[in-house]
């Protein structure tokens, strides 16, 4: 488990992030064959808050940067700072919680004062005990979701640091070959900054900024589909994955014939990223990164 001066990962986070993780593809690839280390390792998670403050200025010396993470800690689900292995995540002290169990049900006890039949006291006792189990276990199921998001979050990142960085990334062609051909984000890789949409990210903005972020969201979506809200009914849908503040008009993309719409960006990230998520799989299979246009 990770631990360092300040912080330590529960049991319980362990457990639920092995259960999470444990068929996921990145769980499975290596490096290289003779790496111990893999794409998706939650040793490298760290908490938000891990030495009491948002972020240790000390470990990963940006002050502009971690004062831009400090300022957002609202909307930032987690980051990772560019290059190094640490991944933050927000909240993620709460994984694995446990919802207050019921135990058995108390004796039944007549109670002759009351007024009401010992047949009526009975089945009150009993309603009792099963809505106090129904109410826990809703609790859980809720407490299992978010501890689901953040465990999604942590893939997120891991795609941002173990992936597509250029400097430590398996793949670092991926963004390019993705992109190869089409201008919908712009240039891959352009460091220009016009491609002006907002993706929740936090730092100076650029299209290699936001491409990576975009195709990043759709391939977190392949490796940890988002479940449905415990309370949503069985035909509702949590809506796109895609996250970007809009409206369109405000879009300056490199993109014959205008902006495209929400349905657009959706449809051009999972069709560009769906050939780097065959190669995921290919390589999970083998067990670690092999030769290919987007590791090379």
């Amino acid at each position: 488990m990770h631990t360092n001066d300040h912080w330590q990962m529960s049991n319980n986070a362990v457990s639920f992030l092995d259960k999470q993780y444990a068929k996921n593809p990145l769980q499975r690839i290596r490096f290289n064959p003779k790496s111990k280390n893999r794409l998706l390792n939650k040793e490298e998670f760290l908490p938000f808050y891990h030495n009491g403050t948002p972020v240790d200025d000390n470990a990963i010396g940006d002050t502009e940067f971690n004062e831009s993470i400090r300022n957002n800690l609202n909307t930032s689900a987690g980051y990772t700072y560019p290059h190094t292995e640490e991944i933050y995540l927000k909240d993620l002290n709460y994984v694995g919680h446990e919802a207050m169990r019921v135990g058995p049900m108390s004796p039944y006890i007549y109670d002759s004062t009351s007024g009401a039949s010992d047949w009526q006291q009975k089945m009150v006792h009993k309603n009792k005990h099963e809505q106090a189990v129904k109410n826990s276990q809703e609790a859980q199921d809720l407490a299992d979701w978010e501890s689901s998001n953040i465990a999604r979050t942590g893939v997120h990142e891991t795609i941002h640091s173990n992936l597509l960085s250029n400097i430590r990334g398996a793949y670092p062609n991926a963004i390019s070959e993705m992109l190869r051909g089409t201008s919908a984000l712009g240039v891959p890789d352009d460091t220009n900054n016009y491609l002006d949409v907002e993706t929740g990210g936090r730092l100076p903005e650029s299209p290699r900024y936001q491409q990576n972020e975009f195709l990043t969201q759709a391939l977190t979506e392949y490796l940890y589909p988002r479940a449905n809200h415990p309370d949503m009914p069985e035909n509702a849908s949590m809506g796109s994955q895609i996250y970007a503040d809009y409206p369109y008009e405000h879009w300056s993309m490199d993109k014959p014939g205008g902006a495209m719409t929400k349905e657009g960006l959706d449809e051009f990230l999972f069709k560009r990223s769906e050939p780097f998520y065959e190669q995921i799989l290919s390589d999970a299979e083998a067990g670690y990164v092999q030769p290919s246009i987007w590791s090379q």
